[in-house]
């Protein structure tokens, strides 16, 4: 814990569902949407509240390398 800087936040245009719970449960303001498809951006704090909240389980995060 704590160590979310390590991981990369991704979501899955295949999965998402375009549906933006994403980016209305953020509070740090770290979803963008353009053209209905959204990505995680340097704000995010890795909180997790994203992935727990999508209902098509579309958004990982991924360890660096």
């Amino acid at each position: 814990a704590g160590h979310s800087f390590l991981l990369d936040k991704v979501i899955d245009d295949d999965a998402c569902l375009s549906c933006g719970v994403c980016d209305e449960r953020c509070h740090v303001n770290a979803i963008d949407e353009a053209d209905d498809v959204f990505s995680v951006n340097s704000k995010c704090i890795g909180c997790g509240l994203c992935i727990s909240t999508c209902p098509a389980d579309a958004i990982k995060l991924l360890k660096h390398d």
